[in-house]
């Protein structure tokens, strides 16, 4: 049960995002949805989408356990394992280093959770554990060719600072610490950082204040929050968030299901207006608007029925496509018949792959992408 200094605690950090230097102005007040208070959890209402970015204090929030307490003139980044040269660096060290922006639509591997057939455990995400935000750093790739790999490192592993019991089946005892790999092709991308800004600010606490790493294209479990500890391996990472959390069974080439790390976001389009239940007058001229997203692939298209997958129609994109962004979208729509209409969007990439019509069990409740269904009243 939560203590009741814990709880306020929490009510504290979800009410009082302004002074954590979340909630931006004051037309951009905290209206995300509370999806937990211990740890926090908060998601962007995506009925709100309006910009190509999201404001720091709508932007989803995915918490494990506490946010640890650190200091910018106390922090420390150690570097070693399968390196020649193990490195301890500070904020200011970093900030010395090569400084480089990116922009990256981020998306929680459970996004769309409460919309699974069967109820699942896990954060019960709707449409809004997704944003689009700058995050500015060291390219990751930079900080290892200081440390001077050894021939042998194969992953890179990010370790955080936040601590907790997961209360979940097959973790090891005692508490964990949230920690993610990258493999050393993915670590070497220019476009993966340490980061230390968010929209141009200092990282809030709640988005891993004082340093953060950002891996465009995966999903943001890989993007670990208070990063303290970057550990180069010659074996492949095994960690509980790695193999038993966050991975989803697959079949081998010998045709044996395993479970693997999940990695890389999977197409997918969202509704944002109308929202499910909302009504509209037959004949009157209606946008269906959106966004949509394929990680590291470019997006080919967008398509939007009006009749529950019968028939498709293209989609205008608003944005130009940038790499690791999601592209808002829109469809005008004239219902000419009254009653239930059953709104739908999906995306396909570059490559053909798009989104299926049902969510795929071995995922179990990660990358959830399959076509979600919008009903609307034609009055």
């Amino acid at each position: 049960m939560m203590k009741r200094r814990d709880f306020f605690r929490s009510a504290a950090i979800i009410g009082g995002a302004a002074l954590l230097g979340e909630a931006g102005t004051e037309s951009e007040k905290d209206s995300r949805l509370v999806r937990g208070v211990d740890p926090v959890n908060l998601e962007f209402p995506f009925a709100s989408l309006k910009d190509f970015l999201t404001p720091t204090g709508l932007h989803y929030v995915r918490n494990h356990y506490p946010v640890p307490n650190l200091e910018e003139r106390t922090f420390q980044l150690q570097v070693f394992g399968r390196v020649q040269r193990p490195l301890t660096l500070t904020l200011g060290d970093l900030r010395k280093m090569k400084k480089k922006t990116v922009t990256v639509t981020m998306e929680c591997a459970g996004n769309g959770r409460s919309f699974l057939p069967i109820k699942a455990k896990g954060v019960q995400w709707a449409q809004g554990a997704v944003s689009t935000a700058e995050w500015t750093g060291t390219p990751l790739a930079e900080v290892l060719a200081l440390a001077r790999l050894e021939k042998d490192a194969v992953e890179v592993v990010f370790d955080s600072a936040d601590k907790g019991d997961p209360k979940k089946e097959g973790q090891p005892p005692g508490l964990l610490s949230f920690n993610r790999s990258i493999s050393l092709t993915k670590a070497g991308s220019p476009e993966v950082l340490l980061a230390y800004e968010m929209n141009g600010q200092p990282l809030p606490p709640n988005h891993g204040y004082p340093l953060r790493a950002i891996v465009p294209g995966w999903y943001g479990m890989a993007s670990v929050k208070w990063l303290t500890r970057v550990i180069v391996t010659r074996d492949r990472f095994d960690g509980f968030d790695q193999t038993i959390d966050y991975a989803y069974w697959r079949n081998g080439e010998d045709g044996l299901p395993r479970l693997s790390p999940l990695t890389v976001m999977q197409p997918k389009a969202q509704i944002a207006t109308p929202e499910a239940g909302a009504k509209r007058s037959c004949g009157e001229k209606v946008r269906v608007f959106g966004a949509a997203w394929a990680g590291e692939k470019e997006l080919r298209s967008v398509q939007v029925s009006s009749d529950g997958g019968k028939n498709w129609q293209e989609a205008t994109f608003i944005d130009k496509g940038i790499p690791y962004c999601w592209r808002r979208w829109e469809w005008m729509w004239t219902p000419k018949v009254k009653g239930e209409a059953v709104l739908m969007a999906k995306a396909t990439d570059a490559t053909g792959a798009t989104q299926p019509l049902t969510h795929d069990a071995g995922r179990r409740s990660y990358m959830i992408n399959f076509v979600q269904r919008t009903p609307v009243t034609i009055t």
